[in-house]
């Protein structure tokens, strides 16, 4: 096992948004948590313009440092609960 630097913190996937909506329900709900984020994937989105979320690599993924992953994963339950 290797040590950490300064600064860095490791980044775990809470959520997977279906679609933009969704992406600022959760961006909006963690930034009045205080929780800082990541969005892996959604520069990506904005070169291919027509395609949707969810589909191979476009795939966009929230992530967040791991001690805040269970408040972030409490908070995002309810868009996680998709039918």
């Amino acid at each position: 096992m290797s040590a950490q630097k300064p600064g860095y913190n490791e980044l775990v996937t809470v959520f997977r948004p279906a679609n933009n909506q969704e992406l600022i329900l959760a961006k909006s709900l963690l930034q009045s948590a205080g929780i800082n984020f990541f969005v892996k994937g959604e520069s990506l989105q904005q070169l291919y313009p027509g395609v949707l979320f969810g589909f191979g690599i476009h795939t966009v993924e929230m992530q967040v440092a791991k001690e805040d992953a269970a408040t972030a994963t409490e908070l995002l339950q309810e868009l996680n609960t998709r039918e």
